[in-house]
């Protein structure tokens, strides 16, 4: 699994984890050496000449013997703080790029899939909660973390070798019992939890998105569970999922303390066990002192060394469904990505004399049940097409064809004799669209309008231009921030009238040659509805594709496609 997800890395990436590898080397080395020195300092004050036994310098031994106790104790506590600090300011310094890194890999791939959302396909999108989506995005951090998690298990792990061989060279015996001892709780801890954790992280990933799906459809039908008084069933339906989500990260939680507790317990029986064996062979409380101070260092060093190592395989074991589904996602990048071809593609989508629709037919994937079957006919530059139909004929079907939005399953949408697919990007670009649920982002009206261009290139009176059209001027005047005056949420603070004024000015900023409208007027009443039709309809230089079950309005268009036939 994390070979897989290593793959996904960048080259660079893969070269900034191997820095970090070698940048682990001098963290492990001062880890030992500061440990080391402890006994060393002990032996210095109280047994100098077995310091100068191990150093064999003569002009060494000259300089330890001329010094007194005090100054022997002195030049030792210099030196290990030396060492300690070094230590520190080096741990400190690897930590800072090892987390430092791992922001830039969250930052970077949660863009990546981030990126594959909005460049997926329509239907796509159609078939995907955007809750899940959501929730994917959330499990980025859980699953880099646990990349990073395998190379603090490489770094203490090596660090726990290099203390064994310190000890293995002071006593052989001490360090086998040592061994013996501590290797009894991590095997149990490792093998008691790894399949609870399993089986809770795939229960807690459900629930997280069940949560997020709660709170995104409570809030977007608060009308609807208002007037039904369902506020009790839906707090007591997110309480539930809330519960179970966050029971099952507790569970986590509280697993990863437990081989830190248990560890230490073990230690504290084994330092007292190993003093009581010691006092005994060796009888001399001073002669112990030096191993002792060893064996408690390390033991000191070591609990938190297994007990990161034990946290990371668990947190591996507890975030392996996330891990999964992430690892899917980007094992199917054309499921996610069947448009980014027709957008590369160099083809310039013209539209200069008319759209021609062939034989088209379309029905919806792992469904027979055909939504349009061998429609054909075209369009003229500059026509006001009508698209007229019972519900349930494919009125927005079709819309969603000619946008680009679908793929035919037969037939063609042709361009000037090209077909849009050659290059959506290209057609898009000719295309204002007005859905029929408008659906405004949480800025000013005027940030509406203009979405996508930066405050310093919009165009003042093209924006004023497009407010007088859409009527929008008088309305806007009331307000004390006039255009300036923010929407809320989903434009909820406008009422539906002045929102579908907003939503048709945001299709007309960027000066279209085709204006598609799925029933964008539906909530205005017919009088104000026909004049912005008519409106628009003066425009002798833009097509126009809509869907009205508004007579008056389909009488005025040039050509009706009727979907009843």
């Amino acid at each position: 699994m994390i070979k897989k997800l290593y793959h996904f890395l960048s080259t660079k990436d893969k070269q900034k984890f191997i820095l970090l590898f070698v940048l682990y080397l001098p963290v492990i080395f001062l880890e030992t050496i500061s440990i080391g020195s402890l006994p060393a300092f002990i032996i210095f004050i109280l047994d100098p000449i077995k310091i100068i036994e191990w150093i064999d310098i003569k002009s060494l031994e000259t300089l330890i013997f001329n010094l007194s106790d005090a100054q022997r104790a002195f030049y030792g506590l210099l030196i290990v703080a030396i060492l300690f600090i070094l230590k520190a300011v080096t741990i400190i310094l690897v930590s800072y790029y090892e987390l430092n890194f791992q922001k830039q890999i969250d930052l970077q791939t949660s863009k990546k899939l981030f990126s594959k959302y909005i460049l997926s396909t329509y239907l796509f999108h159609v078939y995907n909660n955007p809750s899940e989506l959501t929730q994917n995005l959330n499990d980025i951090r859980r699953t880099t973390s646990v990349i990073f998690g395998f190379s603090t298990i490489l770094k203490e792990t090596l660090i726990i070798c290099a203390i064994s061989t310190v000890l293995i060279f002071s006593n052989f015996k001490l360090f086998l019992y040592l061994f013996l001892i501590l290797i009894v709780p991590v095997l149990f801890l490792y093998n008691y939890f790894k399949n609870i954790l399993v089986e809770k992280g795939e229960i807690a990933r459900i629930f997280r998105t069940k949560r997020l799906k709660t709170i995104s459809e409570s809030l977007n039908n608060i009308k609807f569970i208002k007037l039904r008084t369902l506020e009790t069933f839906v707090i007591n339906y997110f309480k539930e999922n809330n519960y179970k989500a966050i029971h099952q990260d507790m569970i986590a939680s509280f697993v990863s303390k437990i081989p830190r507790i248990i560890l230490e317990t073990f230690a504290i029986i084994t330092i007292l066990t190993i003093v009581y064996y010691l006092y005994l062979s060796v009888g001399n409380i001073k002669d112990i002192i030096p191993i002792l101070t060893l064996l408690i260092v390390s033991i000191v060093r070591f609990i938190p060394s297994v007990g990161n190592i034990l946290i990371s395989i668990n947190n591996y074991k507890f975030h392996l469904p996330a891990m999964k589904n992430f690892n899917l996602l980007f094992e199917n990048p054309s499921q996610l990505l069947e448009e980014q071809d027709s957008f590369k593609s160099q083809s310039k989508i013209t539209f200069e004399n008319e759209i021609n629709i062939e034989n088209l037919s379309f029905h919806y994937p792992n469904n027979n049940i055909q939504i349009i079957k061998n429609l054909s006919f075209n369009i003229k530059k500059n026509q006001k097409i009508g698209i007229f139909g019972k519900s349930g004929k494919g009125k927005s079907t079709l819309l969603n064809l000619i946008l680009g939005l679908y793929s035919p399953v037969e037939g063609r949408i042709l361009s000037d004799k090209t077909e849009i697919k050659e290059n959506l990007k290209s057609w898009h670009s000719k295309i204002g669209y007005v859905p029929q649920k408008i659906t405004l982002f949480d800025e000013t009206i005027k940030n509406n309008i203009c979405f996508g261009v930066d405050d310093a290139k919009i165009d003042e009176n093209h924006f004023k231009n497009i407010i007088k059209q859409t009527e929008l001027e008088s309305f806007i005047n009331t307000l004390p921030q006039r255009q300036n005056t923010n929407v809320g949420h989903e434009g909820n603070i406008v009422s539906g009238g002045q929102l579908q004024r907003i939503g048709i000015a945001r299709a007309l900023y960027n000066k279209p040659k085709i204006l598609i409208l799925d029933e964008p007027t539906s909530s205005l009443d017919e009088e104000i509805e026909s004049a912005i039709i008519k409106s628009l309809f003066k425009n002798s230089n833009l097509t126009i594709i809509l869907i009205s079950h508004n007579k008056m309005i389909i009488d005025m268009c040039d050509k009706v496609i009727n979907l009843n036939d």
